[in-house]
């Protein structure tokens, strides 16, 4: 019944499908990068003229910024983080939109076909 089910929300809506499952990686990867920022902020509190990224994340950050020439401080990893938190915030809620989406289409075409 399952399996059945599955086969034709895939065939029938590959979109609504395949976007959440999209829009959960992206989530995943926003949030790992948020994590990666904490280790630099909470050095950066102990010696705020100077932050050194120490974790492969933080590295990563930090060679990302300096492709922007945005230099790696506080108050940029602070605006950095913000950023990362509101484009959870964001992916989150096209997240339930698209999954109250497929629930809705589903039950309407399985109210339709027992009809």
């Amino acid at each position: 019944m399952t399996r059945k089910l599955l086969r034709h929300i895939i065939k029938a809506y590959p979109y609504y499908f395949f976007g959440p499952i999209v829009l959960t990686l992206l989530m995943a990867a926003v949030e790992g990068a948020g994590l990666g920022l904490l280790l630099p902020l909470i050095d950066g509190l102990t010696s705020p003229d100077q932050i050194i990224p120490s974790h492969p994340i933080s590295q990563y950050l930090a060679q990302l910024m300096a492709v922007f020439n945005i230099p790696f401080s506080l108050p940029s990893v602070f605006i950095l983080g913000i950023s990362l938190f509101l484009t959870q915030a964001i992916l989150e809620y096209v997240h339930a939109v698209f999954s109250a989406r497929i629930i809705a289409k589903v039950q309407a075409d399985i109210r339709t076909t027992l009809f």
